[in-house]
């Protein structure tokens, strides 16, 4: 996820971009 958007793909990176 980048920006803070949830994608199912890439959760790790989602949770790196939401903190």
């Amino acid at each position: 996820g980048y920006t803070g958007v949830i994608t199912t793909t890439f959760p790790i990176q989602n949770i790196q971009s939401q903190l």
